[in-house]
């Protein structure tokens, strides 16, 4: 699916609330779409196809030996969606107590962005 380029300018993108300032489009759009994504669980609001988000709530509980290769999984396939996204390569993971953080590399069509999420364990 091609999504568009030009979009409101979101700043403060912390999943506690933004505030829209202007326009933006190119790379910065593609990085809230990302943000975006990630804070959606696929499948969970209606308001939303079913391939809209990343479902990540599946592996609460499950070891980390099976979360990462299947979390790395997911990951790449819902940002793959975006015809925009090239890539997603470099994962990290990094177990914080009950949080698995991972970090990864999205090449676009408009450059590159490095960028995060966690996974609760």
């Amino acid at each position: 699916m091609t999504e568009e380029t030009k979009t409101y300018a979101m700043s403060n993108l912390s999943g506690r609330g933004c505030v829209v300032r202007g326009m933006t489009d190119g790379l910065e759009a593609l990085r809230q779409a990302v943000f975006l994504l990630l804070q959606t669980e696929a499948g969970r609001w209606p308001v939303y196809s079913g391939d809209y988000g990343v479902e990540l709530a599946g592996l609460f509980g499950r070891p980390s030996a099976y979360v990462i290769p299947e979390a790395e999984r997911r990951l790449r396939e819902a940002l793959l969606r975006d015809e925009r996204i090239l890539a997603v390569e470099d994962f990290k993971f990094k177990q914080q107590g009950s949080r698995l953080a991972c970090c990864f590399v999205v090449k676009s069509i408009y450059g590159e962005l490095a960028l995060g999420t966690e996974v609760l364990l």
